[in-house]
């Protein structure tokens, strides 16, 4: 079929009212591009430092306290900008505007949770002479993204003492990694029949953490007692302490750039921490707005947004 001709006139109209879509890279000057290279590296290290909700937390009070943000309550009382923690897991912080609240708001949220593992209450057995955590998916995720790969814990203990102990195992290149063991291509020809969503199921997501026997070669599950000496070697930590603690299980690669000319970047936790990193950058440069400004960092938008540091609880009202 012969293509059709637009006429003068309807060319005229497109030009007029439609849009071309223009790439960011071909609206750039040279010095844009720099500038975004530089921005998406400080993103990158943001990604391998908020790998948890209270480690984003931490590392968005610390950018605000650097900054002249003041908590809540703030010192001086007529301070211009703020910000408040709740329970470690959210954060909101305001720049105050020209114009008085009655005028209205400008607010920006997004969320600082992200799918991954967590441990069960009593996470630690012994199967055939191996140690495992047992675990349990937070979030929406693809259970087969998460074998055969390199993994770490991070996360915080509150020991029976009352000592909170920050855990995070897994990220330094001379550390070890855990993961979930997968069956061969061999072995997995049953597997590979079923639908993606079944042929892993969630309780086989079991964390490989250890093989090495205690040295008491009478002692009862000696894989899982090294486990135990170890963590209480190096945390302080027994097995009652593992019943209530906090500890997730994350992706341990470092975000990177991806894509041979580095356009793109690979990094765990994009969703929603790159909007978490773009609200927070634009806010701590913002100075003296006509309205007041407020970026808002909630938790548990993974499951549902339930909790008392979610959107649904009353934790903004507050600030």
């Amino acid at each position: 079929m012969a293509e059709k001709k637009e006429s003068k006139k309807t060319k005229e109209l497109k030009d007029k009212l439609t849009r071309e879509p223009v790439r960011c890279w071909d609206a750039f000057s040279a010095a844009e591009t720099e500038k975004a290279y530089t921005y998406a590296h400080a993103y990158k290290e943001f990604l391998n430092q908020a790998r948890t909700e209270r480690k984003a937390v931490r590392f968005i009070s610390d950018m605000a306290t650097e900054n002249g943000f003041q908590t809540i309550p703030a010192k001086a009382s007529k301070a211009k900008k703020v910000y408040q923690i709740s329970r470690g897991k959210f954060l909101a912080l305001a720049v105050i505007g020209r114009k008085p609240m009655t005028h209205g708001v400008r607010i920006i949220t997004s969320h600082v949770d992200c799918p991954r593992l967590d441990l069960k209450p009593n996470p630690l057995f012994e199967e055939a002479g191996l140690a495992f955590f047992k675990t349990h998916y937070y979030g929406g995720i693809k259970k087969y993204h998460w074998v055969g790969r390199s993994l770490a814990l991070c996360g915080t203990v509150f020991r029976a003492d009352g000592v909170q102990v920050d855990v995070e195992l897994g990220f330094a290149p001379d550390e070890p990694i855990v993961t979930i063991p997968d069956l061969l291509p061999h072995l997995s020809r049953k597997m590979m029949d079923q639908k993606a969503s079944e042929f892993i199921p969630a309780e086989n997501l079991n964390l490989l953490v250890g093989g090495i026997p205690y040295g008491d070669k009478d002692a009862g599950d000696r894989s899982k007692l090294a486990i135990l000496d170890l963590l209480n070697k190096k945390y302080g930590l027994k097995e009652e302490d593992l019943i209530g603690a906090e500890i997730e299980v994350v992706p341990a690669e470092p975000a990177r750039d991806a894509g041979l000319d580095a356009g793109l970047i690979a990094g765990y936790g994009q969703d929603d921490r790159i909007c978490v990193y773009t609200s927070l950058t634009a806010l701590v440069e913002t100075d003296q707005p006509e309205y007041t400004s407020v970026a808002v960092f909630y938790d548990k938008e993974e499951v549902g947004s339930e909790g008392n540091t979610s959107a649904k609880s009353r934790v903004f009202e507050g600030f």
